[in-house]
């Protein structure tokens, strides 16, 4: 792949994420083996102790944040969130000083995007990257960011204001179009959600499925990711088979309630909650597992994508975001509907076979369609295309 540039160097990308998500920080570190970047999380946790070493020049920075925020009408969810966007855009504009970067890849429409609007030199591209939960909007599950007024006028705001609008989502390129108007299609470009299958099968290459069968079940223990019907689920299967395990990796709200009804059945030899866990020890849940439950209500995500890239057959939601095929990559049951997970956990473990085809066609599949290289290859694509504009 060639490396993008201007005539007076090499191209400088600053990229901003919401939150350190393992995915992104994969696809930001595969991209900067080819231009250089710099990476930023507005994670507090991340972000505080940078600003701290340099609160001087933030505070200066942040009057003239302010200045552009209102300039950009962009509005504040509140005080908190004021004061927040305007630390994150301050220390990016401090960061753009000392660097003087070309392009902004924002990954989430906010705070990233917004903050990289605020801060933006005239002459600064932005790549605003949607990641899911600031372009949608479900009633039923009281999930998404166009559910509120004015997380909706802010993901708008980045979207108008982006220079190239990148999607991993039917659903969302949709949105994205009715959002911003049928005159800038061109902006939104589709580029599937990645994984980085080399380093995550060498990261479990010591390990493998366990002798007896193992359900797993990821990556929040919440009402939103299905956690009541796959316990109800694995307490129906255990009376017919008695010797699969199940495990619930992740923290979330319902993991004590959940945990302490387990208990009460006596079933937490066979039903176990593991808490918050590492991405490399829940890589290894992955590779030890039969079957994995990515049953998030928005859809599939990088649970169903890093289980394929580990020939793992995934058991999903038909919502409208989806990585499986079903009955060809997977299965996909109607979100809440504990009867028909139920259904599709017995298939896989009576029939082998086909839970061993449909993991291999998974496989195949997250190799052809959703390997990082071909991600970062169309990245860099859009970086070129960006250059020309620059150098003009």
């Amino acid at each position: 792949m060639r490396s993008p540039s201007l005539p007076n160097g090499r191209l400088k990308v600053l990229a901003v994420t919401a939150e350190p998500h393992p995915y992104i920080v994969r696809q930001i570190a595969a991209l900067s083996k080819h231009t250089h970047v710099r990476y930023v999380s507005l994670n507090n946790r991340d972000l505080l102790p940078l600003i701290g070493r340099r609160m001087g020049p933030v505070i200066v920075f942040s009057f003239l944040a302010f200045a552009r925020l209102i300039r950009n009408r962009v509005v504040p969810l509140g005080p908190r969130f004021l004061v927040q966007l305007l630390l994150q855009s301050s220390y990016l504009m401090l960061l753009d000083r000392d660097e003087h970067f070309d392009i902004f890849h924002a990954y989430w429409l906010y705070p990233s995007a917004i903050a990289c609007l605020i801060a933006r030199r005239k002459q600064t591209k932005i790549v605003a990257a949607v990641c899911g939960y600031d372009l949608q909007g479900d009633r039923e599950t009281r999930y998404g960011a166009l559910l509120h007024p004015l997380k909706s006028l802010l993901s708008q705001k980045a979207l108008c204001t982006a220079d190239v609008i990148v999607t991993s989502f039917e659903i969302h390129s949709q949105t994205a179009l009715r959002m911003v108007g049928t005159e800038m299609p061109g902006r939104i470009v589709f580029i599937p959600s990645c994984v980085d299958v080399k380093a995550i099968r060498a990261a479990v290459i010591t390990r493998g499925k366990t002798r007896e069968p193992l359900i797993l079940f990821a990556p929040r223990v919440s009402e939103l990711y299905g956690a009541v019907e796959f316990v109800e689920a694995a307490l129906r299967l255990l009376r017919d088979h008695a010797e699969t395990s199940f495990v619930l990796a992740g923290d979330g709200s319902l993991r004590n309630k959940l945990a302490k009804r387990v208990r009460s059945l006596g079933r937490d030899g066979r039903i176990r909650f593991t808490g918050r866990v590492s991405h490399t020890d829940f890589l290894g849940l992955i590779s030890e597992a039969s079957i994995v439950c990515d049953l998030a209500s928005p859809g599939q995500g990088a649970t169903t994508l890093e289980a394929q890239a580990l020939g793992r057959v995934v058991v999903g939601v038909s919502g409208p975001k989806r990585l499986i095929i079903d009955g060809k990559t997977g299965i996909l049951v109607p979100r809440g509907n504990t009867n028909e997970l139920f259904l599709a956990l017995k298939r896989l473990l009576s029939d082998k076979d086909e839970a061993d085809r449909m993991a291999h066609q998974a496989y195949t599949s997250v190799v052809k369609n959703h390997d990082i290289s071909l991600v970062v290859g169309k990245t860099l694509q859009i970086y070129d295309s960006l250059v020309q504009r620059l150098s003009r």
